[in-house]
């Protein structure tokens, strides 16, 4: 039987999550949020399979690559892989996986025992314990915990769950953010058309996020305030973020965003996003540092307690 892919879309939602409850996965590549967000950046199709989810990507101008096939079945992983070489022979390119755990690698060698594999450690997943992060205690964690002290020292903030009703501001004040950017780049801006995409349909998606509105606190005596601001009610939002759990012990963080000039922006956010939906699990994954150096120091700084490795291979 051919196979015959139709690309991601918000409907698709209920029968790939089927799938992704009857197999066990820790990569945040295959959670819907991740594939719903970045079909804007590449094509992102699916089938299935004798029980099985198969899911393939292609950039413009390139050869697809696929993921390792989805379900709770052995033997209809084994047809599944058969069924992606004919495929992939039948339409004249190497077969190629990407994001691949270490766990499903014997099953691909026992199919594929020529099959060439590698490590690719810049799309390695961050995994954080969400314990640590929301306490943030011990020298480890002595830098965020300074930061995050002196936010709550010098701003006055408030949490608001995301909501269809606050999208819309949300997408402006993402906007601002990107265009104020001195490193904005394509990727970016796709990044941002998933992001609007995502708050569009945010409850649909089953997402869970908050976004924090703050301004300096104000020294009442003081001969330089501006009397407008003692009367406004309004503060603005100085981050956002949202993601999803993916099992019963952890969770998917999708997008954190923040302003850049606020010390101790990030680490509210992180913070009050998991203390608000996600402190009954176990584990923060915050996803891969796709090799940028800015990135992985960052991601390196809140201590993974483990990463999950991924691994490309080529037939």
């Amino acid at each position: 039987m051919p196979l015959s892919f139709k690309p991601i879309t918000l409907e698709s939602r209920s029968e790939i999550l089927e799938f992704l409850q009857n197999d066990h996965f820790s990569i945040a590549d295959i959670s819907f949020g991740n594939l719903y967000i970045w079909k804007h950046a590449r094509e992102i199709s699916y089938t299935t399979y004798t029980g099985t989810l198969l899911i393939q990507t292609r950039y413009a101008g390139r050869d697809p690559y696929f993921f390792f096939p989805i379900g709770a079945n052995m033997k209809e992983k084994l047809e599944a892989l058969s069924a992606l070489e004919s495929h992939a022979r039948e339409n004249g390119y190497a077969l190629r996986f990407e994001r691949i755990e270490a766990h499903n690698l014997p099953l691909l060698k026992q199919v594929f025992p020529t099959i060439s594999i590698e490590p690719t450690p810049d799309h390695f997943d961050y995994v954080y314990s969400v314990e640590e992060l929301l306490h943030l205690s011990g020298r480890k964690f002595h830098k965020k915990k300074n930061h995050l002290n002196n936010f709550l020292q010098r701003y006055e903030w408030e949490l608001e769950p995301i909501t269809q009703a606050n999208a819309k501001e949300l997408v402006k004040v993402a906007r601002i953010w990107l265009d104020s950017n001195p490193a904005k780049s394509d990727d970016l801006e796709l990044e941002y058309l998933g992001i609007c995409a995502a708050l569009e349909s945010f409850e649909l998606l089953g997402l869970q996020g908050v976004l924090v509105r703050a301004r300096e606190k104000i020294t009442l005596g003081s001969d330089n305030i501006d009397p407008a601001l003692l009367d406004s009610s309004a503060l603005p939002i100085i981050a956002f973020s949202f993601g999803e759990a993916i099992n019963e012990q952890m969770a998917v963080i999708h997008i954190e965003k923040a302003a850049p000039n606020i010390i101790g922006a990030y680490q509210i956010i992180n913070q009050q996003l998991l203390a608000r939906c996600f402190a009954s699990l176990r584990y923060a994954n915050r996803e891969e540092d796709l090799g940028i150096p800015g990135l992985r120091q960052a991601k390196r700084g809140y201590n993974p307690v483990f990463m999950v490795e991924k691994f490309r291979a080529v037939l």
